[in-house]
């Protein structure tokens, strides 16, 4: 009667995320392969920041580079379990940590252009992201790119009509022909890829705002290089719309 909790209470129960939706994830890492290497790029170049934090923080766990250094690994954390969940075909789950990560990276970027904010922060104050995302320092452009983003991330993190009309795209107990669900799966991976170089953008600006020193400008070299290479792949800015 019960047919799903039968089958479960028949086996021996252990971890393994490995076999869930593993034909879509197979799938998913043979139509993206040039993709993924892109987002392995952004992460290995978040991790470089996190080096060049480490280099000129010292030993003081105070600072504004130690706490820039963990809310960075927090987003770092947040886009690799994105990556892998949408790779299974959790889209919504994997947007809402996309969200989440572009929240960090608007307090990384208060850290260094807002006076007291990071006092403010560790005091517990409330995280407030329309505020967050409009601080001085941070120049029009990328205030409406921004709000543009965060807008279509939490339309479908939240639990509204267009979220669940995400979730049903790729569902497997949802009735849809199987090759649409893997189409859609494919097309819309932009916005994981696209959302790890907006962040890194943001952040290494924030950085050199106090901060200039050759390790720094290689590494800003270097993510607006894949940056522009990954234009035709279809960044996030150029496909909200769709």
């Amino acid at each position: 009667m019960l047919e799903f909790y039968d089958e479960i209470r028949s086996k021996s129960i252990r971890y393994d995320t490995y076999s869930i939706r593993q034909d879509l994830e197979q799938k998913f890492q043979a139509a993206c392969r040039k993709e993924l290497e892109y987002f392995m790029k952004f992460h290995a170049l978040a991790y470089e920041i996190d080096s060049l934090l480490a280099e000129n923080n010292g030993d003081e766990v105070e600072s504004r580079e130690y706490f820039t250094r963990l809310v960075n690994l927090r987003a770092i954390d947040h886009f690799i379990s994105a990556n892998m969940l949408y790779g299974k075909g959790y889209i919504v789950d994997a947007i809402t940590l996309l969200r989440s990560s572009i929240e960090d990276l608007w307090i990384i970027q208060n850290f260094w252009f807002t006076e007291d904010y990071l006092k403010e922060w560790k005091s517990g104050c409330e995280i407030k992201p329309r505020k967050l995302r409009n601080a001085a320092g941070i120049g029009q452009e990328s205030k409406d790119m921004y709000k543009k983003i965060y807008e279509h991330l939490c339309n479908i993190s939240h639990c509204r009509i267009d979220g669940i009309r995400e979730m049903t795209k790729t569902h497997p107990k949802i009735s849809r022909n199987e090759q649409e669900k893997e189409d859609e799966l494919f097309r819309g991976y932009f916005v994981v890829i696209g959302a790890y170089s907006v962040y890194l953008i943001g952040v290494i600006s924030a950085i050199s705002f106090k901060l200039s020193n050759e390790k720094l400008n290689i590494i800003k070299k270097e993510i607006m290089k894949l940056t522009e290479e990954i234009g035709p792949l279809n960044t996030i800015d150029d496909n909200l719309e769709e």
